[in-house]
């Protein structure tokens, strides 16, 4: 390696230098590979989110618990586009709030965490069809864990 008059390149740094391939070094993003995996799927199918809130609804309505749950993360998704409609399958971790499922929007609940409250999660497995030019959505099927924590 040649180097400008005056200036003398460590031997260290050329064999690492070699080592490495003269490639950049890769440093960890900011965020784990399941929240990246869920920020793909929201990016790229503008549609994922409503039908994602459609299984949200249905399982808070369908659930007996006075209080609502909301997602925790997505486990997987998986999309098929049909002649007519686009199939979803998709993995959801859902968490128990502590808001009533009457209070609206729960985005902003906190979920419960203290021992007292005895906290509880479910793994569910739900495939939808949706038709999105006319907003209609339909449960195929849910299949629902639960695990207490």
């Amino acid at each position: 390696m040649l180097c400008p008059p005056g200036r003398r390149v460590l031997p260290w740094a050329m064999l690492l230098l070699l080592l490495l391939g003269f490639h950049p070094l890769v440093t960890q993003a900011w965020c784990s590979e399941k929240d990246m995996y869920t920020l793909q799927l929201q990016i790229g199918d503008p549609n994922f989110s409503p039908t994602l809130e459609f299984a949200l609804q249905k399982f808070n309505q369908q659930n007996k618990d006075q209080y609502a749950y909301k997602l925790v993360q997505v486990l997987s998704s998986e999309t098929k586009k049909m002649s007519i409609s686009t199939i979803y399958s998709m993995t959801l971790e859902l968490g128990r709030t502590v808001c009533g499922k009457s209070e609206g929007d729960i985005n902003d609940c906190p979920l419960q965490d203290s021992p007292e409250q005895n906290h509880v999660k479910f793994t569910c497995f739900f495939t939808i069809s949706t038709k999105l030019w006319i907003t209609k959505f339909s449960l195929l099927s849910k299949t629902c864990s639960e695990a207490f924590l």
